[in-house]
């Protein structure tokens, strides 16, 4: 029997207790009651002892009350217990999902890739460039095929690959190298125009399912996005 069938037949058989225990003191009642009253009538010391028979009723009679009160809390106990359990399978398979999509690789759908591009294209002739953690070798790598797809979008919806990113222009940005963060980082300008276009860009990645991280780096040039993807 599963425990559904078990707690259903623990039920039945405390009702059927109750029901007992409840026909017990009916019968006590029905069968001392009369006799009494009339020896509390007359009570005498020789027969105190028949006080007995009253502390019988109250005896049975709580014992009634107390299993009854027991059986509720029982069951609250048990009401607890199946909520804790449902949340705990609750919490297991929203943790499992969760890692499910860590180890999922980062790809973009044609529908996504498209959603993507008509979100940028309303910035075109903005500047970006992305920086990925790898090395030029390693084409199949997952983070460079997610760096490429982004790359893709960003060129599609007519933004401008620059690797130079600072204002000073002295610095030629690379392509490949170290990454100190796991996942996907984007930095912007600390103006307005920048801190702007970094919100439009950040819409746009959540609209399509990227999770990706920013922040204003002084330096950069006004409007410009520079993006570092990291390992999964």
């Amino acid at each position: 029997m599963n425990t559904d069938a078990l707690d259903a037949y623990l039920s039945t058989l405390n009702i059927a207790l109750n029901f007992a225990i409840g026909a017990v003191v009916l019968g006590l009642v029905l069968e001392y009651a009369p006799s009494l009253w009339g020896r509390f009538t007359r009570l005498s010391s020789h027969r105190i002892e028949k006080v007995g028979e009253i502390l019988v009723i109250v005896g049975v009679a709580g014992e009634l009350f107390l299993h009854m009160r027991s059986e509720q809390i029982d069951e609250k106990i048990k009401g607890s217990q199946r909520h804790t359990i449902a949340e705990l399978h609750d919490r297991a398979a929203k943790a499992e999902l969760a890692l499910a999509k860590l180890k999922e690789p980062r790809q973009l759908s044609a529908v996504e890739m498209e959603n993507l591009r008509k979100r940028l294209a309303p910035f075109a002739g903005k500047s970006f460039w992305v920086y990925t953690q790898t090395v030029d070798k390693d084409a199949g790598g997952e983070q460079m095929v997610f760096s490429r797809q982004l790359s893709t979008a960003f060129l599609a919806a007519g933004w401008i690959r620059s690797n130079r990113a600072e204002a000073s222009g002295s610095k030629v940005e690379e392509e490949f190298g170290p990454v100190s963060d796991r996942g996907c980082h984007f930095a912007y300008g600390p103006d307005e125009k920048s801190k702007a276009l970094a919100a439009a860009v950040d819409d746009a990645f959540r609209s399509v399912g990227v999770e990706c991280a920013s922040n204003d780096y002084p330096g950069l040039l006004p409007e410009f996005i520079i993006l570092e993807i990291g390992l999964r």
